[in-house]
């Protein structure tokens, strides 16, 4: 209305000044243009009124939907539910802000139907204190009764009355659990039949329970698939088969979703028909908590979208994908938390400029961060996932499954990640100008085998790609997983490598990385062409470097191997190992100024088709590849800044006194504690903490008195745990410099660290308080490794061979 009332007044006056410009003096004109200013101020000031960003607040706990858009600004009188926001996701405008209260629970799926713009976007965060606000797709239900064979019932029909659904997703005690299954740890091997959805199978009647259940078949290293048992009988199983992938002689399968497989605490079984779950709780008086997942995401766009910010919100507990995006531009999910997600934690394609940076996603079923396809320009920096894929059976079919981190376009960038406990590949790029660069990648390959920690594959495509980066990472423990495959009982190493160039894969700089502890090669290249293998540091590794083709891709071409250190430990490891199909390498892997260390028991360290060479053969096969040994220590320069936290830089809104014991104060980079108790001290914010890490604090304090200095580290919020062993230390009047690591700690979103101390009135005055957070030392066997808060390398010992970098 203001606006139109603007515009009239401009017309209205722009009118008159028109009719009577021959018969305007100076005065007159003047006035008109006054009077023009006025209009036009009107209309401007209306349209910046309209134009003008809101913000909404929403709580589940103070909140009510009836309120007003007015109420809903105020963060004392919010709207409520999920379902509010949706109702007006669809009118939000450019530089729009919706608030969810801290410790606050919102069931249900939230719908982003508007755009903002590069500089206002829409943006949903959390405000208040306390934990995160969770979006969740949890429900608790109640028990009906127990069976006798501790199994308890759980009635869904008054969840499912509309849309009868099978349950993908079930927490018991508080943790996300796995069906039970049949055996509970080992595979039954199968052999195969001329028909592709019938196997044999030796277990005779065993099986013939299982009639409806599900089967889990293991058809290959990387391929677990699972189907709807048709029939069973004495000798074999028919069944649906998802993939295209065929069953292999001598490989393994269990039976899943059904009530005879539960005999573990946590087990469940879904009746769909009956809308009935079957949840084992063994001899427990109490049963724990049992949660379901109804929703299958928790974050999800209708339609295009551009320029929305999601940050600080938790995502938790989705049958599929918590976060599914599908059409847009400038998307940025940061400093979340996403657990507990029956397919992947997070989903996004056909979308320009992804950023996804600072979250936590732990207990996906399928994959972490799944970028599928057209996401060019995409960001992924600075998150954690932990614990994906750990589920044989519960995870999708076929391939791109159980991947920490999955981006396949052009001018991607992955950086700065932490990744642990991953089923399958940690990291899988492609696209022309990615850069993988200072990830932190440890015990990958747990559920599946032939994977990478970091990993690329064209396959037939055969595409051919340029200015591809990996560099700085740290990748340690590729385990891989032989049950279920035909090698279960053998004592072979699985097929597990550090990086691995796969088959007809191009133009790949491999660069100053770290890699250690492969059960099978340190660096892969298979089919590969145009790679450059530089300045890495290789340990421990059945091979510590591969180079083979065959007739699954193109022949090795272009390979340059230059300035890497190869260090081993085991007669068994060789230090290169050669299968290329024409017979030789000449021209196509050059080799230049490598050097390596090997234990002196090993006689063949090098390996060319099946010629195990010593150090002289191998400078006489084709052209003198240059490897040299060494016989001391080398001084490498790897420089990388350390990653840590001065405390007294903190702002004191993240500084309080313990009990409001103290009186606290900052004179500059100096903290004082004054007190008129003997038992006082500090609380400090210092941050997430993090699985794979010892964390160290350097303190400089003087006293006035002798004090004994207590310190520990805790939740910032309820239940106040404490999250690491506690530290007692005398302090001696006067100044005193300490450094001290904490190594058994508990990881946490956000923890505070508690320094007390207790004396008779004691006067403290803390001028150096230095956080860092470093990797834990990975002893491995004979082979002890020493990492910065970087992660990068800074020693290496083998007995009393010791390896530093500087």
């Amino acid at each position: 209305m203001l606006v139109n009332t603007g515009f009239f007044i401009f017309w209205y006056i722009n009118a008159i000044l028109l009719r009577k410009k021959d018969q305007q003096n100076r005065i007159g004109v003047y006035s008109l243009r006054f009077f023009i200013k006025i209009g036009l101020f009107f209309s401007l000031f209306a349209a910046s009124v309209r134009g003008m960003a809101a913000n909404y607040y929403f709580s589940s706990s103070i909140g009510d939907d009836s309120r007003t858009a007015k109420d809903a600004a105020n963060p004392v009188t919010p709207w409520a539910s999920i379902e509010k926001f949706n109702s007006i996701s669809a009118s939000l405008q450019a530089g729009d802000s919706v608030f969810f209260r801290c410790n606050d629970v919102f069931f249900g799926e939230i719908q982003l139907m508007s755009s903002g713009t590069l500089r206002s976007p829409i943006v949903l965060t959390n405000y208040g204190q306390g934990d995160l606000p969770i979006i969740t797709g949890w429900v608790e239900v109640e028990g009906l009764d127990r069976l006798s064979e501790g199994v308890v019932r759980y009635d869904l029909s008054s969840l499912f009355q509309a849309d009868p659904k099978k349950i993908h997703m079930v927490s018991v005690g508080g943790e996300v659990r796995q069906m039970g299954r049949y055996p509970n740890l080992e595979y039954m091997v199968y052999s195969t039949s001329p028909k592709e959805t019938y196997i044999f199978h030796e277990e005779g009647s065993e099986l013939l329970g299982f009639n409806g259940a599900e089967i889990v078949l293991r058809l290959n290293e990387w391929i677990i698939d699972r189907g709807k048992i048709l029939s069973v009988d004495a000798k074999g199983v028919s069944f649906e088969k998802n993939t295209s992938y065929q069953p292999t002689e001598g490989y393994g399968f269990f039976i899943q979703n059904h009530i005879n497989t539960l005999d573990q605490y946590g087990e469940w079984f879904h009746d769909a028909e009956e809308n009935i779950l079957y949840v084992y709780m063994g001899k427990a008086s109490t049963p724990s908590e049992v949660k379901v997942s109804l929703l299958n995401h928790l974050l999800v766009n209708s339609g295009r979208i551009s320029n929305v910010v999601v940050q600080g919100i938790h995502f938790s507990g989705s049958a599929k994908s918590s976060v599914f995006l599908d059409g847009g531009s400038n998307i940025t999910i940061s400093d979340c938390t996403i657990s507990g997600s029956g397919e992947d934690g997070i989903t996004i394609m056909n979308f320009l400029r992804v950023n996804i940076t600072g979250n936590l996603i732990k207990d996906s079923f399928n994959n972490g961060i799944f970028l599928r396809y057209g996401t060019p320009s995409s960001t992924i920096a600075n998150n954690t996932v932990l614990n994906t894929n750990l589920f044989p059976g519960m995870g999708a079919g076929g391939d791109q499954s159980g991947i920490g981190i999955y981006l396949r376009s052009d001018n991607g960038k992955v950086s700065g990640n932490t990744l642990r406990n991953i089923g399958y590949t940690g990291i899988y790029f492609g696209g022309n100008q990615t850069v993988v660069e200072g990830n932190w990648i440890d015990e990958f390959c747990l559920t599946k085998n032939d994977g990478g920690g970091i990993y690329t594959y064209e396959g037939k495509r055969n595409q051919s790609f340029r200015n591809r980066v990996v560099r700085d990472n740290t990748v340690l423990n590729g385990k891989g997983n032989r049950l279920g495959t035909r090698y279960q009982k053998s004592g072979g190493s699985p097929q597990v490598e550090g990086i691995y160039i796969d088959d007809n894969a191009s133009g790949v700089e491999v660069s100053s990385n770290r890699i250690g502890f492969m059960s099978r090669n340190g660096i892969n290249v298979h089919n590969g062409r145009t790679i450059a293998i530089h300045d890495n540091i290789v340990f421990d590794c059945l091979n510590l470097l591969s180079f083979s083709d065959d007739h699954l891709g193109d022949a090795i071409e272009g390979v340059i191997v230059r300035g890497n250190l190869l260090i081993s430990s085991k007669e068994s490891q060789k230090l290169v190992k050669v299968a290329v199909g024409r017979g030789d390498f000449s021209g196509s892997i050059v080799f230049k100024e490598n050097k390596y260390f090997h234990v002196d028991s090993n006689e063949f360290p090098f390996q060319v088709g099946d010629r195990h060479l010593v150090q002289a053969d191998w400078k006489e096969v084709e052209n003198a590849p240059q490897i040299e040994r060494l016989r001391s220590s080398p001084k490498l320069n790897h420089p990388a800044p350390a990653k840590s936290i001065d405390l007294l830089s903190l702002s004191m809104s993240k500084v309080n006194p313990i009990n409001n014991s103290a009186n606290i104060r900052k004179d500059g980079q100096t903290l004082l504690l004054q007190s008129d108790t003997s038992d006082t001290g500090v609380r400090l914010e210092s941050g997430q903490l993090c699985i794979g890490y010892y964390y160290k604090l350097e303190i400089e304090v003087d006293v006035s008195s002798q004090v004994i200095l207590q310190a520990y580290l805790r939740n910032v919020g309820s239940p106040w745990a404490t999250l690491s062993e506690t530290k007692h230390h005398l302090l001696e009047p006067g100044l005193n410099k300490k450094t001290w690591s904490f190594t058994n700690v508990v990881p946490a979103d956000n923890s505070v660290l508690m320094l007390r101390f207790l004396s008779e009135v004691p006067t403290v005055k803390v001028t150096r308080l230095h956080w860092e957070q470093l990797p834990n030392p990975f002893p491995h066997e004979s082979i002890d490794l020493i990492f910065d808060a970087n992660h990068s390398l800074r020693k290496i010992s083998i007995g009393e061979n010791q390896f530093l970098f500087d």
